[in-house]
């Protein structure tokens, strides 16, 4: 995992923030192997910026978006939205985000029971909506303009 950090960051902060990458991390199954820190001036980023690389390996041929059509089913994992909308209220303080929970979560053990479930084979394309959204999605997948009648 690779941390940019604002000049000025409090350590507490950083502290908070790598515990809960920590905790999420073994919620995921996941390890964590390397690290890498840069500092950047006062105002440069939004306090902490994190990146992060994945490797592994596919038991099965990669799900495409190339392999979905008109007709296929789109499956939700919940509501649309409640991630934007709460760090949108936390961000501008607006107030709700207590009452509007965001969906972050792990979702690669409800992927495996999926996919390894009887139609798991018929699951064409996975694909997290959260940038862009739904819309955006379906425009990705050549489906957008279908859903507009055109």
């Amino acid at each position: 995992m690779a941390s940019i950090l604002e000049a000025g960051l409090l350590m507490a902060r950083y502290t908070t923030v790598l515990r809960s990458v920590g905790d999420a991390a073994r919620e995921a199954g996941v390890v964590i192997v390397a690290g890498d820190t840069k500092v950047v001036r006062a105002g440069e980023t939004d306090q902490i910026y994190l990146n992060t690389t994945g490797i592994a390996v596919f038991q099965r041929p990669p799900l495409r978006m190339a392999h979905v059509a008109a007709g296929d089913s789109i499956l939700l994992t919940g509501p649309i939205g409640n991630h934007t909308v709460h760090l949108l209220s936390v961000r501008e303080g607006l107030g709700f985000e207590r009452d509007v929970l965001s969906d972050c979560a792990p979702l690669n053990g409800l992927i495996d029971a999926v996919l390894r479930s009887p139609f798991g084979q018929a699951v064409h394309s996975i694909r997290d909506v959260t940038r862009g959204g739904l819309t955006a999605v379906l425009h990705e997948y050549g489906l957008g303009d279908q859903q507009n009648g055109q």
